[in-house]
């Protein structure tokens, strides 16, 4: 072989290894990329599903609020009928 064919296959070679060494590099630097993107992702869910049961308990205290809620009101229902029967019983005559 030339020096010239030879210079052609050690440019070559040189190049090869440069490519690569650059593809080996690019693809080190998106792996990592991708384990930080993962990572906050991750974190983000993490104080998503946090907050969620953050508002379910929330929803449950006013769930409880809400049903004594309730029963106050049928309880106030209750006597409010009885006041009223009692009142027609009487049958006094509103005034005037």
């Amino acid at each position: 072989m030339s020096a010239l064919n030879w210079i052609t296959v050690a440019i070559g070679i040189i190049g090869a290894v440069i490519g690569i060494t650059g593809w080996l590099s690019g693809r080190d630097k998106k792996t990592s990329a991708d384990g930080e993107w993962r990572g906050v992702v991750n974190t983000k869910l993490d104080t998503i599903g946090t907050a969620i049961t953050s508002v379910s308990s929330d929803i449950k205290c006013v769930q409880s609020t809400l049903n004594e809620h309730g029963k106050i009101l049928a309880n106030h229902e209750t006597r409010l009928t009885q006041a009223e029967q009692r009142i027609s019983k009487r049958k006094i005559q509103p005034l005037e």
